[in-house]
């Protein structure tokens, strides 16, 4: 059995997973083998009897069966949510590279499509697995192996400041409701004779 044979059936039996909506188990870890062996490029379909080729992502995720997924990005995406590891996978896939033609036509509809993907900004999850993988693999893959959150390694990398406690104090109080605000002032007053 060739590479294109053992792809084809793994795209097969994930595309028949995300048929049952979310009654199948282990379609994290089908995606993860997809996006990792990069099957999605190229890949046999026994059903139909043909190779199917994608160049991007998104193209294979929204294709219908059997050339593709025929599932909705964003959807598709949230099944990435809290796995670090698929989500650095994913979000290399998706990652535009630098470089190239911008002024054809064709590269303007890629760019439009990029964009509609979301890409990760300020200090979400996904922006810091990506940060990761540019800049500290190592880093990466100790948040990828459970050692460390996205977040506690962004401040290990340097590439965040960890939080005061000066900071983490006013954020607590502009969160209280006004009973425990009183209650605070209180305590400060109090232990501290302040307020």
């Amino acid at each position: 059995m060739n590479k294109e044979n053992i792809d084809g059936d793994a795209i097969r039996s994930f595309q028949f997973k995300l048929a049952q909506k979310g009654r199948a188990s282990g379609l994290a870890d089908l995606m993860l083998k997809i996006l990792k062996r990069k099957s999605w490029k190229s890949f046999f379909c026994r059903d139909a009897d043909a190779t199917y080729s994608h160049k991007r992502w998104e193209d294979f995720v929204t294709t219908k069966p059997l050339a593709g997924l025929g599932e909705d990005f964003g959807v598709l995406k949230k099944l990435t949510k809290g796995n670090a590891e698929l989500e650095e996978a994913w979000d290399a896939e998706v990652q535009g590279k630098p470089g190239g033609d911008k002024r054809s036509k064709k590269a303007r509809e890629i760019n439009v499509d990029i964009i509609n993907v979301d890409r990760p900004t300020g200090t979400s999850r996904d922006r810091s697995l990506r940060v990761l993988r540019e800049k500290a693999p190592e880093l990466l893959q100790r948040v990828i192996d459970g050692e460390l959150s996205p977040h506690r390694a962004m401040i290990f990398g340097g590439f965040r400041k960890e939080a005061t406690p000066f900071v983490l104090g006013t954020r607590a109080v502009k969160r209280m409701s006004s009973e425990e605000k009183n209650k605070f002032f209180s305590w400060l007053k109090s232990e501290y004779g302040i307020g």
